[in-house]
């Protein structure tokens, strides 16, 4: 039988990872450390305990090969990535076994693939034939408590079926109004949408999103299956979203008189929302020096001023860099919605001169941190910034200025 092959790219030289012919090649756990190879990737993290067993790698990857996917929105791809086989205490972990390295954000394949592509299921929808794909990838990882053996991030689609991918322009749904709808629809969709209205006083949709098997579920217990079905009519029309795996939300908006509650400028509480803000505007005693909103596209907001700001620093181990999070009632510690999404803040910060906190840290905590601890701190840092693409990841990042005493 001819075996699978992978072209796995880390920087700039090719390595050809081929399954070994004898399938006999065994790694005691206890023996794995970072910094080691294995099958030509170095091991950045090993994770064995009695919860069970992990390896992670820091290579960038190039995978290639034909497209694996669920009803549950899942995408992978076959693969004989991994030949060697890892002993833990008493039991043999064989990543080859799988065949199928999934990807743990799949949303940034699945908005390439054309509605041509899938076929229905009694399921949900899932592609048709077989596509063949080349991506670059990060954060390879073997973790037995995940519901995938294998996985991987994608950092980017490189070509579907040899040809080079057409970016998509992701333009999100008109939010929705009862008013709006009633006035554009018959007799049984304005009494649909009068039931609607009921659920949505009786719970009002967090961000303007409702889940829909919460609207479903709802009608199936006040109407019939005609209304439930029109429910699906919606979303094939562009009216609803999909969130997450297998998660599909309905803009609906907040009836009038509900209220979130106003929004404290002065502290870290409250929601914020981009599109209520604008450049020059204050926030927090800080002036928002760059605003930039394109819907369906990207958002970049950024602002000006110094602070002070306490939390803790701890070492994102997929990137190698240091991360600030913020304590709870911190300037800027809230939510920021974008388009019905709220993003946290202040969880998750990169500085923008790693090197110069990393020379003013004691050495000691700069040790514990590399280690994998916590250090709380108090530090000064000025030019905080956040950023990202719609439904993909976003990034928050501020300039370190120096440490109280």
């Amino acid at each position: 039988m001819m075996k699978r092959f992978f072209n796995v790219a880390i920087g700039a030289p090719l390595v050809v990872l081929m399954a070994c012919s004898s399938g006999e090649a065994v790694q005691e756990a206890s023996q794995l450390k970072p910094g080691q190879k294995f099958n030509s990737l170095t091991i950045s993290e090993v994770r064995n305990s009695q919860d069970g067993f992990a390896l992670l790698f820091r290579d960038t990857i190039v995978l290639e090969g034909v497209v694996h996917n669920s009803s549950l929105g899942d995408y992978g791809v076959s693969a004989d990535l991994l030949d060697q086989k890892i002993k833990v205490a008493d039991n043999i972990i064989d990543p080859g076994v799988e065949k199928v390295l999934y990807f743990r954000n799949p949303k940034e394949i699945g908005r390439y693939f054309s509605e041509a592509m899938f076929i229905d299921t009694p399921d949900g929808k899932v592609l048709s034939g077989n596509h063949h794909i080349k991506v670059r990838a990060t954060g390879l990882e073997v973790n037995t408590n995940s519901r995938d053996l294998i996985s991987a991030k994608v950092v980017d689609v490189l070509s579907i079926d040899g040809k080079q991918p057409v970016e998509p322009t992701e333009t999100m749904p008109e939010r929705l109004t009862l008013e709006k709808l009633r006035a554009q629809k018959g007799k049984k969709e304005r009494q649909l949408w009068e039931i609607i209205g009921k659920l949505v006083k009786a719970q009002p949709p967090e961000n303007g999103l409702f889940y829909k098997n919460d609207i479903r579920n709802f009608i199936y217990y006040k109407t019939n299956d005609d209304f439930r079905a029109f429910v699906d009519e919606l979303f094939a029309m562009g009216y609803g979203i999909e969130q997450a795996e297998g998660e599909y939300y309905l803009y609906v908006e907040k009836p009038a008189g509900y209220q979130d509650g106003e929004v404290d400028q002065s502290t870290g509480t409250g929601l914020l929302r981009m599109e209520e803000l604008k450049k020059g505007q204050a926030v927090e005693g800080l002036t928002i020096s760059e605003y930039e909103l394109v819907p369906g596209d990207h958002f970049v907001i950024g602002f000006e001023g110094q602070f002070q700001t306490s939390g803790n620093l701890y070492l994102d181990e997929m990137w190698d860099e240091i991360t600030f999070e913020a304590n709870e009632g911190e300037k800027l510690n809230r939510e920021l919605e974008v388009a019905g999404y709220p993003l946290k803040m202040m969880n998750y910060v990169k500085f923008q001169n790693e090197d110069a906190i990393k020379k003013a840290l004691d050495q000691e905590k700069l040790k514990r941190i590399m280690s994998g601890d916590k250090v709380p701190v108090t530090i000064i840092v000025r030019n905080y910034g956040l950023g990202g693409a719609f439904q993909s990841e976003y990034g928050t990042n501020f300039e370190f200025v120096s440490f109280t005493e």
